[in-house]
C-alpha cells in the first residue's frame, strides 16, 4: 500500500447485509436487501469517482466472503484498512470502529447511509449517532445528486477528544493517564510475584 502513489477514496465496508451480526428486521430478505444496497452503493461510487477524478477503494470487514466483487469491480482490500485511510484522499463509511483511523490520520470522511440500510436497527440507530458525535450530517446517498461536496473534517475539539478517550471511553481517561495506570498495574503484577 505504500506503493500507492495514485488519489483514492476508501469505502470502510462492514459486509452489510451478510455480517453475522447484522440482523434485519421483520425476517426481511438478505439476498433482496443486498441487491438494493450494492445498486445504491455503486451508484454513488461512480458520481464519486467522477466528481474526484479518482477511484474508490474498499476496505472490506475481515468476515465478508465474496463469490463475485459486489462492488463493480473496485479493489476490495482486507486487514489494511489503517494504511487505506492513512494514504487516501477521504473516507466514507456507515459506523465502525475503524473510525478511529479517520481521527488519528485527520481525515476528511462522509457518514453515509442508503434506503436498503434503513432494514436493520442497528444501522438505523448508529449511523445517526456517529454523524452527531463527529459533528457531521449523515447523507442518504439515495436522496443526494451532488457528490462534490460531501465530505467533512472532524472538528479539531471533537479529534482531540475523541483520540484522548477512545482507548478507554468508559473510563474518560486520557493515553497519558491509560499509560501510567497500566504501568503501575504491571509493576504491582511484577512485585507482588517476588514478594
Amino acid at each position: 500500500l505504500s506503493e500507492r502513489n495514485e488519489k483514492y477514496i476508501v469505502f470502510i465496508a462492514d459486509f452489510y447485509p451478510y455480517h453475522p451480526e447484522i440482523v434485519l428486521d421483520n425476517n426481511v430478505n438478505k439476498d433482496d436487501v443486498a441487491k438494493l444496497y450494492y445498486k445504491s452503493m455503486n451508484i454513488f461510487f461512480d458520481r464519486l469517482e467522477e466528481a474526484y477524478d479518482c477511484k474508490v477503494i474498499i476496505a472490506e470487514h475481515p468476515s465478508a466472503k465474496w463469490n463475485t466483487n459486489p462492488f463493480n469491480n473496485r479493489e476490495i482490500v482486507y486487514y489494511k484498512t489503517a494504511e487505506l485511510v492513512r494514504d487516501c484522499y477521504a473516507v466514507c463509511m456507515h459506523y465502525s470502529c475503524a473510525f478511529s483511523y479517520v481521527a488519528l490520520f485527520n481525515k476528511p470522511v462522509a457518514i453515509i447511509t442508503n434506503n436498503a440500510l434503513q432494514y436493520s436497527c442497528a444501522m438505523r440507530t448508529y449511523i445517526p449517532k456517529i454523524a452527531e458525535s463527529i459533528g457531521c450530517e449523515q447523507l442518504n446517498i439515495d436522496c443526494i445528486t451532488d457528490n462534490s461536496d460531501v465530505f467533512n473534517y472532524i472538528s479539531s475539539d471533537i479529534r482531540k477528544q475523541y483520540i484522548q478517550t477512545f482507548a478507554d471511553a468508559d473510563n474518560n481517561l486520557t493515553n497519558e493517564e491509560l499509560f501510567r495506570k497500566h504501568y503501575v498495574s504491571i509493576f504491582n503484577e511484577i512485585y507482588n510475584l517476588k514478594k
